[in-house]
């Protein structure tokens, strides 16, 4: 992933060659990575964090990531920017699913974490 610009597609693109697009699973993922002395840091927010079990102030990275049991990729990803783009996390999660299935993923599952 080193190669690779920070852009979903290519990430996607990538991703491909290592994956089974009608096998696995779909796995969205909420994680916030942690800030607390970047006080000037457009994309950091106030979020939950589930490892502090509290609000801390982090970006927060919204993944998809197919997953077969035994390995897992990250297919997409987005930062949660609501002051940019105005979307909420559902909002990101879903065009996420949708940009999977247009890129020819049928999942044996999808589900939420």
């Amino acid at each position: 992933m080193s190669r690779l610009e920070p852009d979903a597609e290519q990430l996607c693109e990538e991703a491909k060659t290592q994956i089974d697009l009608n096998r696995g699973i779909l796995v969205l993922d909420d994680s916030t990575l942690e800030k607390p002395y970047s006080e000037f840091n457009a994309l950091v927010y106030r979020h939950w964090s589930g490892k502090q079990k509290a609000v801390v102030s982090g970006i927060n990275l919204i993944t998809l990531l197919w997953t077969n049991g035994e390995r897992c990729v990250p297919v997409d990803y987005r930062v949660f920017d609501k002051d940019r783009d105005g979307k909420t996390k559902n909002d990101h999660f879903s065009e996420m699913l949708l940009a999977a299935q247009a890129r020819g993923f049928n999942p044996e599952l999808e589900c939420a974490r």
